[in-house]
């Protein structure tokens, strides 16, 4: 019998009559001890996870990771927004680099008023295809009031991004909320669904010239159509996926510009396509947030889905504006937007 084993069955059996809580305290802690001496095999190490963050507690405060291509060197700064204090626990920052990762080097983050939180060292874990370092990966123990904040990661030119992520670096921020009640958890909630009416809306020939700067907060729609999605032609012999109430000629682009309300402290807001034949553009709040998407087939309801980076969202009214291509025959589409919002 190994030493260790003979020292907790000796310690168990000078116990004798002590009460039954005061053994399981003696004996917790001691198989504690044992678990962080090295006899037992690294395999079988018994390692003390017992005053760990219940997922209950622990969550992802912020996350734009998603499965899009990569490139590297974001064009735009890594922000989220905490809408109450909040304690951070962990950093993770996406290094693919063309699958070569990179050095782990450190991960802060800073609030508007310049104060840097950090640097926190990060260890590195493989990715895809085992493509060492891709994942940068540092613990923290830092409790933030509410507010904007933004990542800064030591290797910026290797940081991963898309136009998913509103090309900012792929970033997830985890942690618990700090409060003194009860939580209210978040619900999803439909922002505007799929039929809704009020859209402006353009029609615009291939061969002719977009409008200026039609994706922009301030542009003037007031000449524009009003109308109720869905857009379609009705020329195929696809089943339709939702009712047409607008029509869409073929061969041409559909402009439309659609206002949504947001409630305070709402999160994950994604927005979902009908489409055929493509969705070349989307704005939100005047950003650029999506380039050309093109699916096969006949149009289906969620065929895709953008998930709108935090840091555009604002409470109160906010705007979406897409750019939808034709090149012949059928056309259709719609979309709607969901979150995540409180009670």
């Amino acid at each position: 019998m190994p030493a260790s084993r003979r020292t907790v069955m000796n310690q168990r059996s000078q116990i004798g009559s002590v009460p039954r809580t005061l053994v399981a305290l003696l004996v917790l802690a001691l198989t504690l001890v044992v678990a962080g001496g090295s006899s037992f095999p690294q395999g079988n190490s018994l390692t003390p996870k017992l005053f760990a963050l219940t997922p209950q507690q622990q969550s992802d405060l912020f996350n734009n990771f998603n499965t899009g291509g990569t490139v590297d060197g974001p064009r735009r700064s890594t922000v989220f927004t905490l809408n109450r204090p909040a304690t951070i626990t962990e950093l993770v920052t996406y290094h693919w680099n063309s699958g070569r990762g990179a050095k782990p080097g450190t991960i802060s983050l800073r609030n508007q008023r310049g104060k840097i939180y950090g640097p926190f060292a990060a260890t590195g874990s493989s990715g895809q295809g085992g493509a060492a370092n891709v994942n940068w990966i540092a613990q923290a123990s830092v409790t933030l009031p509410a507010g904007t904040y933004t990542l800064l990661d030591s290797s910026p030119k290797t940081w991963s991004h898309n136009s998913e992520s509103g090309f900012a670096g792929f970033a997830k921020v985890r942690g618990y909320f700090k409060s003194t009640r009860p939580e209210q958890p978040a619900v999803p909630a439909t922002l505007l669904p799929y039929g809704s009416n009020g859209y402006r809306y353009l029609i615009v020939p291939n061969n002719q010239t977009l409008p200026a700067n039609f994706g922009d907060v301030g542009f003037d729609d007031s000449r524009w159509n009003v109308g109720q999605a869905a857009f379609s032609n009705n020329a195929s012999d696809c089943q339709k996926p939702l009712p047409i109430a607008s029509v869409w000629d073929s061969n041409s682009r559909l402009l439309t510009r659609t206002r949504v309300s947001i409630p305070s402290g709402a999160s994950n807001l994604t927005i979902f396509f009908a489409v055929d034949n493509n969705i070349e553009k989307v704005f939100f709040n005047g950003v650029e947030i999506r380039a050309t998407y093109n699916p096969s087939g006949c149009p289906r309801v969620d065929s895709y889905s953008i998930l709108v980076p935090q840091n555009l969202l604002k409470t109160g009214e906010n705007l979406i504006t897409v750019q939808a291509f034709d090149f012949g025959y059928y056309t259709f589409f719609d979309m709607r937007v969901s979150a995540m919002a409180p009670r």
